[in-house]
């Protein structure tokens, strides 16, 4: 079997030696590259990776990874998209050959985006980015994502196979937005093109644009994923909260969380408007509920808050606002066992052991 890894890049010199390292054990990869002027070209061509020079006008993300796609090499049995700022987990090619089954089209494997400056995982889901060398197209603007309707999909669920997002924060995003409004466009009835336009403006804080098109998107017929449809919810809420409606926002998190109970995010969502409004009993009860959950990422949406200590920490200072310093205690000494770098926590420990907790 042979892979291939490709990719789109743009002055990313800084980033060419890791993710060259992370390509061992590819049998070819394949940059094309979009207009580099920081010798990102000639550092990837010393590293041995094929680059071919390509101009995307006017630009758009699926445009540029169709074009890379076309480059590769027809003899290539199975693809592997990956941006020079990711990396695969250690050995990932004994995992990967290991577990991909003949006739298989697609590979599913685990996702960490967007890691913290200090090494902090960012939010962890499921991807797919893994593809068979033929049959396969990248479509929409921006966000883009693999689709397929010249083959039948058969799947297959790595258990180690990993990669890593480490991202260049001084690199700017600011033309997703206007991508995100192409992409709106062009394909109007698509709610995954409504969930990431709703979410890039609250990430602007653009909490009007955000409450449209997020109401848009739960008018569309083809909103049918539960637990995306109970973050966009969550986006309303944040929305209603942003504008002082706490009655709205909570109104949101009740929806969401009767949609899709098992979502610890909007347990923590719903944990932290209740704290700010010192609700002490209903801030420990939707703790609690966050902590009861145990399941792992799913989506391309999962807050890394909810999976953090943060859960532990919200529930600790309600319980001691209850005068339940025993069962604070115990949350203070959870949330540092996830967090043993923490003084603050560490502090709300020793505090606690005074009170006899």
């Amino acid at each position: 079997m042979r892979i291939a890894i490709y990719a789109i890049a743009k002055n990313e010199v800084k980033h060419v030696a890791g993710f060259l390292k992370t390509c061992e054990g590819a049998d070819c990869v394949l940059v094309a590259d979009t207009g580099s002027t920081d010798g990102t070209v000639e550092a990837l061509r010393d590293g041995g990776a094929t680059v071919v020079p390509i101009t995307i006008r006017p630009w758009r993300f699926d445009t540029a990874r169709n074009a890379a796609l076309a480059l590769v090499p027809a003899d290539i049995d199975v693809c592997l998209s990956l941006d020079l700022d990711e990396r695969l987990n250690d050995g990932w090619r004994a995992d990967f050959d290991a577990e991909w089954k003949p006739g298989a089209t697609r590979g599913h494997y685990l996702y960490a985006w967007s890691h913290k400056a200090d090494g902090s995982p960012g939010v962890e889901y499921w991807t797919d980015r893994c593809h068979a060398r033929q049959g396969y197209l990248w479509r929409h603007a921006c966000h883009e994502a693999l689709y397929s309707d010249r083959v039948e999909e058969v799947n297959v669920h790595f258990r180690k196979l990993r990669m890593d997002h480490w991202p260049d924060s001084s690199k700017s995003r600011g033309q997703y937005m206007d991508l995100l409004k192409v992409a709106a466009k062009e394909e109007p009835h698509s709610s995954r093109n409504a969930f990431y336009l709703a979410r890039e403006c609250i990430f602007y804080r653009d909490w009007i644009g955000a409450e449209k098109e997020a109401r848009r998107y739960l008018d569309l017929p083809s909103a049918t994923w539960k637990e995306e449809k109970s973050a966009v919810m969550g986006f309303l809420a944040q929305c209603r909260a942003a504008v002082g409606d706490r009655t709205q926002a909570l109104d949101w998190l009740k929806r969401a969380s009767l949609l899709v109970p098992d979502r610890r995010e909007t347990w923590v969502q719903m944990a932290d408007m209740l704290y700010e409004a010192g609700d002490w009993t209903g801030c420990y009860a939707a703790a609690s509920k966050a902590l009861a959950i145990k399941k792992g990422p799913t989506a391309g949406f999962n807050d890394p808050r909810a999976a953090s200590a943060h859960p532990h920490d919200l529930a600790s200072f309600a319980a001691s606002q209850l005068g339940q310093h025993a069962i604070a205690l115990k949350h203070a000494q959870d949330a540092l066992l996830l967090s043993p770098g923490d003084e603050r926590l560490a502090r709300n420990v020793a505090a606690l052991s005074k009170l006899g907790g």
